[in-house]
């Protein structure tokens, strides 16, 4: 069995500024600002949600091929990322019972894979790192 453990979470909102006043200021989180987008990591204690602006515009490259890709619009969840100890185990259990991995390889935090939930939720796999 994979041992699954939350990763971080990712959002999308309209106004990035109310929602930085409104994760560290009314929630107590602490920030930090992300590389290559408008946005901020929201840290409430060992969780970390990744805030990115929504522009209302659809992602320039589709989702499907870019890790990076973050869906602009509508605002709210974008995805759930999972962390595991072995990617490529992972994925292979995950196709063994039918789901598609709708992208596999790197990106700034390691080995990372994407697929959709039946209802068409985007989550997320990450390689842990080694500890």
């Amino acid at each position: 069995m994979i041992e699954f453990r939350l990763h971080h979470i990712t959002l999308g909102a309209r106004d990035l500024e109310q929602a930085y006043a409104f994760y560290t200021q009314v929630l107590g989180a602490k920030a930090e600002p992300l590389n290559g987008a408008p946005s901020f990591a929201a840290y409430l204690g060992d969780i970390r949600i990744a805030i990115f602006q929504s522009t209302g515009e659809a992602a320039s490259v589709p989702i499907e091929r870019n890790p990076l890709a973050f869906r602009r619009d509508p605002p709210g969840l974008d995805r759930i990322v999972l962390e595991v100890d072995d990617l490529e185990e992972a994925a292979a259990s995950l196709r063994a019972q039918g789901v598609e991995i709708s992208f596999e390889g790197f990106h700034q935090e390691g080995r990372f894979a994407r697929f959709q939930d039946p209802e068409g939720n985007v989550i997320g796999l990450v390689e842990s790192s080694p500890r």
